[in-house]
């Protein structure tokens, strides 16, 4: 990549705003509700990760395979 610090400092710069945000939401939750509604939240946002990644990679499964053949 020619921007590869660029890539890496935003990389970086998500990474711990999630750590710091995820940390913060996760002990407000915990003090509001309960521990079992912060695994619950942290299931689901894992999951929605998961689906999204999903499809990501098929649709880039896709798009490859459309260049490959024309």
């Amino acid at each position: 990549s020619l921007e590869r610090g660029k890539r890496t400092a935003v990389h970086e710069l998500v990474q711990s705003s999630g750590i710091i945000l995820g940390s913060i939401a996760g002990g407000q939750m915990y003090q509001v509700f309960s521990i079992k509604a912060v695994y619950l939240f942290c299931l689901t946002v894992a999951s929605a990760g998961a689906v999204i990644q999903i499809f990501l990679l098929r649709k880039g499964t896709i798009k490859k395979r459309k260049q490959d053949s024309g």
